[in-house]
């Protein structure tokens, strides 16, 4: 999986990752509430969309494992080098 990250202004962020799945419904309820209690602008209440909760059979929890980030903005696009690129086995 590769989520990815962008803004007007061509900044960029690519994370490579392993992908789990999290099914047991207590590792779920403190993830949900780490969201709800974290302050803006990562805090967010997912109660708003999924009233059954974090045990509700539409609700679903990935564990994003990183193994390669990228970063990078305009000089990239110019063909500079980005400013960051790590990889676990790099960082090993």
């Amino acid at each position: 999986m590769r989520p990815a990250y962008w803004d007007p202004t061509h900044d960029v962020a690519l994370a490579d990752c392993a992908v789990e799945w999290i099914e047991d419904t207590a590792t779920r309820t403190r993830v949900w509430e780490r969201f709800r209690d974290a302050a803006p602008p990562l805090g967010f209440d997912f109660w708003s969309s999924f009233p059954d909760g974090p045990a509700g059979v539409t609700t679903s929890l990935l564990k994003l494992d990183p193994y390669r980030l990228r970063v990078s903005g305009m000089d990239a696009l110019l063909g500079k080098r980005p400013h960051l690129n790590w990889s676990r086995s790099a960082a090993a």
